[in-house]
């Protein structure tokens, strides 16, 4: 069993007719739980956190793998799943940080109103490079956000 937290000792003015004196006074707990959680308390297993990034954005994703090793090198390989909602996160160096994706959806292709739907140029000039660095890759869908009576309609490459 994980003990609490150690309490903060707390600051009290005490006046005096004659002056004022400060003291701190501390709970008996502070003594025997004083230390810190350590690092194996609340660690987390790379599968855990793979399974968790699976239903975050992209760019969320990303940002995981900045803050610590353990989630760089042994969840990002383990992701399995990922949406791509800007061209602009279709960089390769990042991407190959997740060699364990197998499904890929990328929502950026094309975007406009429904009478004149044109594929975005910078997406489509990357989506083949950006492909090619998932080498579990088993399954990409490919489409875009349209506006189409006054509302957003996602349709995919095909449809």
């Amino acid at each position: 069993m994980v003990a609490p937290p150690a309490k903060r000792a707390r600051r009290n003015e005490r006046t005096s007719g004659t002056g004022t004196s400060t003291h701190t006074e501390t709970d008996a707990a502070d003594d025997s739980a004083s230390s810190p959680p350590s690092h194996e308390e609340a660690h987390l297993s790379p599968d855990l956190w793979a399974r968790v990034m699976v239903y975050l954005p992209y760019a969320d994703i990303l940002n995981c793998t900045l803050v610590n090793r353990t989630i760089l090198q042994e969840a990002a390989p383990k992701v399995t799943d990922v949406r791509i909602s800007t061209a602009r996160q279709m960089r390769a160096v990042p991407a190959r940080r997740f060699s364990g994706v197998r499904r890929i959806k990328i929502d950026c292709l094309f975007q406009d109103n429904y009478d004149r739907m044109q594929f975005s140029r910078e997406a489509v000039g990357m989506v083949v490079p950006f492909l090619g660095c998932f080498p579990s890759l088993r399954e990409a869908s490919m489409g875009g956000t349209i506006a189409h009576a006054g509302r957003a309609v996602y349709l995919e490459y095909g449809d």
